[in-house]
């Protein structure tokens, strides 16, 4: 009896010493927390404990060395049976490095860069008693040699492993628990015919066009999503009796590559097959209770696959089945469906949220659908109307090397950034700062700048609708002087004499010259400049003089918010049919364009202007001509206003937006280039016609859009034609823009009040629009285009570049840039230090550089707008700065109020501030890992560096 009590007491005694602290620290104390157990000495039995790592003396065969910044292996005591290296930078595992470790029983070491060709091959091999082995998130091409055969849980997932033999699991008879998921598995033949007490197998994630032969007869859980598995073979599950759950979501699989019954297991409680390719619902076992089948090709309803016989004691088990996302509605299934699936609480309705990996948010329909969409918001007005006066301006062809050049080192980084970054938390601008809370106001102002530039961005498309309906008229009404122009108008430029100073006579008799040698151009205006001025624009002398709206604008400002709220009534489930015609028609009517222009005479004169054989290379050596091609790349890609992040955050979690940006970028790119063809071959025919020079024709912005243009496109035959094309393509390219914009707004909204907003999408996109019709009104007003060239020049210039900056430093300086590539990691598989090393220099420092460079040029070279040679008022430029400071506010103000609301001393507010919130991660928990789930835990614990406990299962599963 006394044994007894003396055996209790000593079990007492460390719960004793942690009364009022954490009731298991007893279990994972560490030496910062020393102070609670002074009397107690360290245990230095086969060996010291390094300096770096944590050895409890309350639990001395612990040894903590995560999260230390350890690029090799410590010393190990041989007295140490858990040892915990993950969240370092391990490189390599010698021979040597575990050989005094022969008591291990748990190594963690996941979340390292172990390479395959560091581990050595006698490494594991006198572990003799290690039953846990963590190897997942570090760079391993092929399986570690000689693995200890007492192992019972290994979890290698999340590496580069290409293949898995026989012999690299040979032996392995206690191994229950295998994690394979997330490599670049291709075939695993028969590897785990050995593996007979095997429980639980995960090779999702992988490369398989085939299930591996010989399952293990004693696995419970099997999961296979995300491969390329088209068939299964003959009885595929036969002989796993006590499998319950099979998981092959996000394969290739058919009816055809289905034999019946494959699924009809006794046993089998879960059975997930969503998005594969099925057309008929499997044959399952009565047993089975949930069923998940969303994003399949279903087109019918068979109550067989569930029931072949219903009455009191047949019917099927089931509780949950999921349909949607497939070919048939809730009126498909038949009403007898109740008797044979009387226990089922949740049947999914097939349109509920049309087979979305995220049901809260949404996703794209497909891929297309996205790539289209930022296609369309990328390639702007601006690709057409202003890339090809500035290759014209800069050397011409020349332009393109320095274009291209910036397009490397500042265009693709920083579109890759912003995809990346929206596509991991699936978040807006606004909440994606959850990241750095500090920064919060960042987002704040991209979502201001993307409201103001929506406004006049709609009046540029109202433009475009006015002037494609003007051109349902022969001859085209900007054609000729008509009743609308005053006595400076002219098709053709008016030649005078010029005798002693003094213009005596228009001289037009045939074979005559002027009797001097003197000859003058009287100043005079193309009908298209008059058009543009007093019939569409109705333009007054300044900002100061406003005037009535313009109606005929007012009208088209209407038809066009109708437009875009049509688009997205939906979201993007409804602008994302709308792009595959918006997206792509600007492609066909540029090339038909291009077509069109080449046959007409002078065309050559216009292309050699724009990138032929006057190409100047001298211009190369011109700081500006770099500037404007940084400027350009930068703008053309809408880099800073939040659109690239937001279209990001509604793709699949793993979706590879890497390529992605490669592919929207050098679209963007060159669609400029193929645009300047189209563009310079009809203003040489143009100049030609007017026997002037290509380069007194060539104008940007709206001079080229609305006045330089249509002229050209009046001198052709069938010109209402050419109009017309030319001007929809204008209206389709602003819409594509427009749309993504709106969807800036809309999106933040949604995810700051989802409750609020997530069943009133509808009515909050018309809303949006219809208040972005109000404030377009007085930009339809007689003084309307110099709002909108004020808007233009103060909002949509160097305060992007500004936010672009704050951008850069929130996510690579302050929130780490180690941090998100393990973010991208996380998204699209692990990459060698090789691959990231270009990326880390743009992000770090040539990207920035570039942007401070730009800045600064642009604020010390800064020159009052203006709008051909009408003056702004100073009360009109002082608006504009104010514009400026609105928008830039937001940054320090945010901050401000969260540093004020923020608790403990200065330090402390700034470094939370600094560090992501517990809501910054990827927005479903499946997406989560072990990564943010241990870092969510840990922010729950006043210390940071303690393992997770389950205080369910003291003895076997804390960690």
């Amino acid at each position: 009896m006394r044994l007894v009590i003396v055996f209790l007491l000593s079990a007492l005694l460390p719960l004793s010493l942690s009364h009022g602290r954490d009731p298991f620290a007893w279990l994972y104390g560490r030496q910062s927390q020393g102070n609670y157990f002074g009397s107690l000495q360290a245990d230095t039995s086969g060996g010291a404990c390094p300096d770096v790592c944590d050895c409890p003396p309350t639990f001395p065969v612990a040894m903590y060395c995560d999260g230390r910044g350890l690029t090799a292996m410590p010393s190990i005591p041989s007295r140490i049976k858990y040892l915990y290296l993950q969240n370092n930078a391990i490189t390599a595992v010698p021979d040597s490095a575990l050989i005094n470790a022969t008591s291990l029983v748990w190594l963690m070491m996941h979340h390292n860069q172990l390479t395959s060709d560091a581990i050595g091959k006698k490494a594991f091999l006198k572990l003799e008693g290690l039953e846990r082995l963590y190897l997942q998130h570090n760079n391993l091409t092929s399986m570690p040699p000689n693995l200890p055969r007492s192992l019972r849980d290994l979890r290698i997932n999340h590496n580069r492993i290409e293949k898995v033999t026989p012999a690299d699991l040979e032996g392995m008879d206690n191994l229950t628990i295998l994690y394979l998921n997330d490599n670049a598995v291709t075939d695993m033949s028969t590897s785990l015919k050995a593996l007979k007490s095997l429980t639980l197998l995960d090779i999702s994630g992988n490369k398989l066009t085939k299930v591996p032969e010989g399952l293990p007869e004693h696995l419970h859980q099997l999961y296979l999503e995300s491969n390329s598995i088209e068939s299964l073979p003959e009885g595929f599950l036969g002989g796993l009796t006590e499998l319950q759950y099979v998981r092959m979501a996000r394969n290739q699989l058919t009816d055809k590559g289905i034999p019946s019954n494959t699924f009809n297991v006794t046993g089998l409680v879960e059975l997930d097959l969503s998005f594969n390719k099925l057309e008929r619902i499997p044959i399952v076992s009565t047993t089975l209770q949930h069923l998940y089948l969303q994003a399949n090709q279903i087109k019918e309803f068979s109550l067989g696959s569930f029931c072949s016989i219903v009455d009191v004691t047949n019917f099927s088990k089931l509780q949950t089945l999921r349909l949607d996302g497939n070919e048939i509605g809730r009126q498909d299934i038949p009403s007898e469906s109740s008797l044979c699936l009387r226990q089922a609480s949740t049947i999914e309705d097939p349109h509920v949220d049309d087979g979305d990996e995220n049901t809260e948010r949404g996703n794209w329909a497909s891929k297309r659908e996205y790539i289209l969409s930022t296609i369309g918001y990328a390639v702007g007005l601006g690709n057409i109307w202003r890339f090809p006066y500035l290759a014209y301006k800069n050397g011409g062809g020349a332009f393109l090397i320095p274009y291209f050049v910036m397009l490397v080192v500042t265009g693709i980084p920083l579109f890759f950034l912003e995809s990346a970054f929206g596509q991991f938390c699936s978040q807006g601008p606004i909440n994606i700062w959850r990241a750095v809370p500090l920064l919060q106001g960042v987002g704040v102002a991209m979502v201001t700048v993307t409201l103001i530039v929506s406004i006049y961005y709609n009046v540029i498309i109202a433009y475009s609708l006015y002037y494609m309906f003007a051109s349902f008229q022969s001859p085209l009404p900007w054609s000729s002087c008509f009743s609308w122009a005053d006595s400076n108008c002219s098709t053709t430029p008016i030649v005078s004499c010029n005798v002693s100073g003094v213009v005596v006579a228009n001289w037009t008799q045939e074979n005559s010259t002027c009797p001097s040698s003197d000859v003058i151009t009287v100043p005079v205006q193309s009908p298209s400049e008059q058009y543009w001025d007093r019939v569409a624009l109705q333009r007054s002398s300044g900002l100061d003089e406003t005037g009535p709206i313009v109606w005929h604008l007012a009208l088209c400002l209407l038809l066009s918010s109708i437009l875009v709220a049509g688009a997205l009534i939906r979201g993007i489930k409804s602008s994302g049919k709308v792009v595959y015609f918006t997206a792509t028609f600007p492609y066909v009517v540029i090339f038909i364009l291009l077509i069109r222009g080449v046959t007409l005479e002078g065309a050559r004169d216009g292309i050699e202007f724009y990138i032929g054989s006057q190409s100047n290379l001298t211009k190369l050596t011109e700081a500006q001509v770099w500037k404007d091609a940084a400027t350009q790349t930068f703008y053309s890609l809408s880099i800073g206003w939040g659109g690239v992040m937001t279209l990001a955050s509604y793709n699949n979690f793993h979706n590879n937006v890497f390529k992605d940006s490669f592919v929207v970028t050098l679209t963007n790119a060159g669609t400029s280039v193929f645009a300047g063809f189209a563009i310079f071959s009809i203003l040489g025919h143009m100049a030609h016609i007017y026997k002037m020079p290509v380069g007194q024709v060539v104008k940007e912005g709206f001079g080229l859009a609305f006045i330089a243009y249509p002229d050209a496109l009046s001198k052709l035959p069938i010109s209402p034609l050419w109009s017309i094309l030319f001007f929809f393509m204008l209206l389709t390219v602003g819409l594509d823009s427009q749309f993504a914009g709106i969807e800036v707004i809309t999106t933040c909204l949604l995810d700051a009040f989802p409750n609020t907003f997530k069943s009133k999408r509808a009515l909050l996109t018309v809303t949006t629009c219809a208040i972005l019709y109000l404030l377009g009104l007085p930009c339809v007003s007689q003084a309307g285009i110099y709002w909108v060239t004020l808007i233009d020049q103060f909002v949509a210039s160097w305060v992007l570049l500004v936010l672009a900056l704050l951008e850069i430093i929130g996510v690579c300086y302050i929130y780490g840039g180690n941090r998100f590539i393990k973010d991208i990691e996380m998204m699209l598989g692990n990459k060698t230090s090789t691959f990231w090393l270009w990326w880390r220099a743009c992000w770090f420092f040539i990207s920035p550089c570039i942007i401070v460079v730009i800045l600064v040029w642009s604020l010390m070279t800064f020159k009052p707008p203006t709008y051909g040679e009408v003056q702004f008022p100073v009360w009109g430029l002082a608006l504009g700065w104010c514009m400026v400071v609105f928008i830039l506010l937001w940054i320090p103000a945010i901050a401000v109020y969260k540093l004020m609301r923020a608790k403990g001393s200065p330090w402390k507010r700034l470094k939370s501030l600094c560090s992501p919130s517990e809501k910054w991660h990827p927005y479903l928990d499946v997406h989560r890992g072990d990564r943010y789930s241990e870092e969510r835990c840990h922010r729950r614990k006043s210390h940071l560096n303690r393992p997770e406990v389950n205080v369910n299962v003291i003895s076997g599963s804390w960690l």
